[in-house]
């Protein structure tokens, strides 16, 4: 072994060249993969980060009925802090006065919010507004009331002083739809108001603040194990933002195909570099042959000098992956931290291995060399042994099952299945525009023009590795192009779709005899009269399924119990509500029916199915309908969403209010919400802006950490392009050289190159943008489950950046060889 590493150590000084690209290209390799997975590390902290502050804690237990004993036996652990709150509804009255708002009432601990923060118009703590007889109230409370700062007002048989204005609470999100403003009181006086007691439909929470470091979706798996059967709920940050998590894992999922892409063109480039390296040491290995040195002797030499020259670029790549989240992901404190330790690490290694995996077939071909080499004034191609198709396919199949595997074990094998799917398509789209390109070009042969012949026949010989060219490069600029396009894709939606499809408020509690005067309202404001849009909802729970009454034993052994301790928005429709799909069954023919309509999700959860039976308990009034179809719901589109919809007969007769849209121009959005709060006290108008400018600067976050896989992915197919230039380099300056002396000029030969490479750039760059929209449309439609656009602009220009791009690099590559004196050439001077 010392004497195959000393041989190693010495062979490395005589190939820098092909060393400096085989080193690059683990450098790139290893920057792509750690870069990408400590991005996606820091992206999911963020979206945790976010829904800790959301959810105002990290852990939030919820139920119908006191679970004191349950939070004293499972909850008071050493370094864990609870806060026990009251969450119902009641009614807010003046003193001495019939007035009264119905408000949404929150009896909260002295230790909320355990994550967040609680903002109010003085600034001030929310414990010290609650000092006394203090109350924190929403302003639209206020209005309705007309209440000055300090007025008295009474909940129940309390009363209580207004101290200040809520402007924002963490955990808003959790309750987006309900029917009245906030109003916080002290969990201490909420004896006082008498409005808890047998019978009264409150919601006790728990929230639950874990120590640094303890993953909550383990203590809350723990957790369930032992309170799901008891009809308490335990919510996770995740739950709270879960069109956001399904988001971030569907965008690392796009991260991970990037960087396989990333990481098969720059295994080109490393066999390309090492089949150019054995190239030039053929006669070393003969020598070493006519010695006595067996196969694998020879092998280990140049595996000891794989593992040399990878090594550096490896742990260079490393460190710059490790620091890639500081550089692009800024704004929050998390960009500060470092990846998890094993993340560098991971990646080191991992550059290494697929040095000597990529190297593995230029090295096997080896074996081809014999001693009577030293003898036969003959070029050895064996180096190119790797464009095999056993090389060129095998390894890379390899690396995508492996990928798909790992994929699929972490996020389905639907999304591993699309994972090897996307990568094996992109193969043989690479492969199949390339011959195709280069059969075109063959008919073309027969111009006159020497540079354009000259060119095309460059290009189109067989031994020029042309194919394994366009593939590598093609391979760089598909992933650009998915990157590119992927960004439009979502900026559209963001910029464009979203905009036009969300509305500029939600109204809340629009009474029946309101929703005419509304409408006349919102006509001086909008543009057509769809852009108010109005549904008529009822609250209910549900209260018995499949004809079977839930009693608190039945619920308790069930493991959604907490699906029927919570209140249901429910509503009517003759048509299927737009953005809805259904899955199962049909629309309803005849509305005169007691039919339902349950969202796909919620019926496989509690094991609902077409021809079952769900009866609600609606104001003490008993509803049974037929489910007689299953829907599919985005949840993310802004639009009015339910879990059930009834046939019109169902709720004939019920009491019931309106939820409202309403699409308004932006320089309008104030001075409507003035006029609704004016003239409807008791309607609330939330706007949508907030939560879609929240979900852009997420997105702008997420499109600077692409970026640097497209970096990454170009530089790598611009790196086996050089390579593949070299390899052939030693048979292209003698056919440039027979070339001058049959009385072709210097401009010629310099023309011919410089178009040479365009063209190859051009079918690259074709083949690339096809690659781009494929990954894109499958990204879009099988992961985010929403439409693709095409952008023709943005395709032109990466059509023009790549030609751009192959031409300057492979002439820049090829220069000095065009200029090289036509007798050293011949006499095979290199």
């Amino acid at each position: 072994m010392k004497v195959t590493l000393a041989i190693a150590l010495r062979g490395i000084r005589g190939g820098r060249r092909d060393f400096f690209f085989f080193s690059w290209a683990v450098f790139l390799v290893v920057v792509a993969v750690t870069g990408m997975a400590a991005i996606a590390e820091r992206l999911h902290a963020l979206v945790d980060h976010e829904a800790r502050r959301m959810l105002a804690a990290d852990l939030r237990l919820e139920a119908a009925f006191p679970f004191h004993d349950v939070i004293d036996t499972h909850l008071r652990q050493p370094g864990w802090v609870v806060a026990e709150n009251l969450e119902f509804s009641a009614m807010v009255r003046l003193p001495g006065s019939s007035q009264s708002v119905l408000a949404e009432v929150l009896a909260a601990a002295p230790e909320y919010p355990l994550q967040g923060s609680v903002q109010l118009l003085s600034g001030r703590p929310l414990h010290v507004a609650l000092a006394g007889e203090g109350v924190v109230v929403e302003s639209a409370l206020q209005t309705r009331l007309a209440l000055p700062m300090g007025a008295t007002l009474c909940l129940g048989e309390a009363c209580f002083q207004l101290a200040d204005l809520l402007q924002q609470e963490p955990d808003r999100v959790m309750r987006f739809f309900r029917w009245g403003p906030r109003l916080i009181i002290p969990k201490s006086r909420i004896a006082e108001t008498g409005l808890v007691g047998h019978g009264s439909r409150v919601q006790y929470v728990a929230l639950v603040r874990l120590p640094p470091g303890t993953d909550p979706v383990q203590v809350a798996r723990k957790l369930n194990d032992t309170l799901a059967s008891k009809g308490i709920r335990v919510m996770t940050p995740s739950d709270s933002q879960p069109s956001a998590k399904r988001f971030m894992e569907r965008f690392t999922t796009f991260l991970g195909l990037m960087a396989l892409f990333t990481l098969l063109t720059t295994g080109y480039a490393m066999a390309g570099a090492m089949a150019a390296h054995i190239r030039e040491h053929r006669v070393q290995i003969a020598i070493f042959k006519s010695l006595g040195a067996s196969h694998a002797e020879v092998m280990g030499i140049f595996f000891w000098r794989v593992l040399l020259i990878s090594s550096p670029g490896s742990l260079a790549g490393a460190a710059v992956g490790m620091v890639c989240p500081m550089l692009l992901i800024d704004g929050t404190a998390l960009s500060s931290l470092l990846p998890p330790f094993y993340i560098p690490l991971l990646g080191a290694a991992g550059g290494v291995v697929s040095g000597l995996l990529f190297s593995f077939g230029p090295l096997w071909g080896t074996r081809t060399i014999e001693p009577g080499t030293l003898f036969r004034a003959v070029d050895w191609e064996g180096g190119m042994g790797f464009l095999h198709w056993k090389w060129r396919w095998g390894l890379p199949l390899v690396a995508t099952i492996c990928c798909a595997v790992l994929f699929g074990q972490k996020n389905g094998w639907r999304t591993g299945g699309l994972f090897a799917g996307e990568v094996l398509a992109t193969l043989a789209v690479l492969w199949l525009t390339a011959k195709v390109g280069l059969a075109l070009l063959r008919r073309c042969d027969t111009g006159r023009h020497l540079t354009w012949r000259l060119a095309v026949r460059g290009l189109t010989d067989s031994k020029t590795g042309s194919i394994g060219a366009i593939v590598s490069v093609g391979l760089g600029l598909g992933v650009m192009c998915s990157i590119l396009f992927l960004e439009q894709n979502l900026d559209w939606q963001m910029v464009s779709r979203l905009p036009q499809l969300a509305p500029s408020f939600f109204l809340i509690d629009v009474q029946a005899d309101q929703a005419t005067p509304l409408r006349e309202l919102a006509s001086g404001f909008i543009h057509d009269p769809n852009d108010l849009r109005t549904t008529p909802v009822v609250r209910g729970r549900i209260k018995a399924i499949k004809g079977v009454g839930l009693t608190q034993e039945w619920m308790a052994g069930h493991p959604q119990s907490w699906r029927f301790n919570r209140d249901y928005v429910l509503t009517w429709s003759q048509d299927l509500p737009p953005g809805n799909r259904l899955t199962a069954g049909r629309w309803w023919l005849d509305s005169s029916g007691h039919e339902a309509s349950v969202e796909q999700e919620m019926a496989r959860a509690l094991g609902l199915q077409i021809n079952d039976t769900i009866t609600f308990d609606i104001l003490g009034v008993e509803v049974s309908a037929r489910i007689t179809n299953l829907r599919e719901v985005h949840w993310s589109d802004f639009g009015l969403n339910f879990f059930v919809v009834f046939s019109p007969s169902v709720l004939q007769g019920a009491p019931f209010s309106y939820l409202g849209s309403v699409v308004v121009e932006p320089k309008q959005e104030e001075a409507f919400r003035s006029a609704v709060v004016q003239k409807f006290h008791n309607v609330s108008a939330i706007a949508s802006r907030e939560v879609m400018e929240r979900a852009r600067g997420m997105l702008e976050r997420l499109i600077g950490s692409v970026r640097l896989a497209g970096a990454m992915a170009v530089a790598a197919g611009v790196t086996a392009l050089s390579v593949t230039v070299t390899l052939t380099r030693r048979r292209r300056i003698r056919e440039v050289a027979i070339r001058r002396l049959l009385g072709t000029t210097q401009q010629e030969l310099i023309s011919s190159a410089v178009l040479e490479y365009a063209l190859l750039g051009l079918i690259a760059a074709v083949a690339g943008s096809v690659v781009g929209h494929l990954v894109t449309a499958g990204v879009m439609v099988v992961l985010f489950n929403d439409v693709w656009e095409w952008f023709p602009v943005v395709t032109v220009s990466a059509w023009i950046a790549g030609v751009g791009v192959v031409t300057m690099t492979g002439f820049a590559v090829v220069r000095q060889d065009l200029q090289r004196p036509v007798m050293d050439a011949l006499r095979g001077h290199d």
